[in-house]
């Protein structure tokens, strides 16, 4: 999912409009409430609604792709929440600069953004599921989407 969000974003970002942005900020609204309740499934959606809302207007194939990528993952996302609500902070942090990059039209910042934000989750289920498995690949993908080991 994290590499088809990535690339979505530059595409379906600059058609985004207040009422997207809206919907992004009520998800973000909905997840601490969830938090605070100890709603799994609250969280979850409100989580899901608010990354749906950064790439709803992408072309209809590529976001028929996130979304199926998106179920086909939900899963490793349940191993990452495990029995409570992600309280933690840098999600809410990553969460509301995503928010703020697309609202001030930054498409590269709002890819950056989530690219960091879906990476750090990569990894955080990766060292959950596999401790073993070191994730360079994911790290690289990283650096690739910000522009590290660039000529120049």
């Amino acid at each position: 999912v994290t590499g088809v969000q990535t690339c979505a974003l530059p595409i379906s970002g600059p058609h985004l409009d207040g009422g997207d942005y809206a919907a992004m900020a009520d998800s973000c609204e909905a997840m601490a409430a969830a938090a605070d309740a100890d709603d799994v499934a609250g969280w979850r959606a409100a989580d899901a609604a608010f990354h749906a809302a950064h790439y709803s207007r992408a072309p209809q194939r590529l976001h028929h792709e996130v979304i199926r990528l998106a179920e086909r993952n939900d899963l490793y996302r349940s191993v990452w929440l495990r029995d409570a609500p992600h309280r933690d902070a840098q999600t809410v942090i990553e969460h509301e600069r995503i928010l703020q990059a697309c609202k001030q039209r930054s498409v590269l910042e709002a890819v950056h953004g989530i690219a960091r934000h879906q990476a750090r989750i990569a990894i955080t289920v990766l060292t959950t599921a596999v401790p073993e498995r070191e994730p360079a690949i994911i790290r690289a993908a990283l650096q690739l989407v910000l522009g590290f080991g660039q000529a120049g």
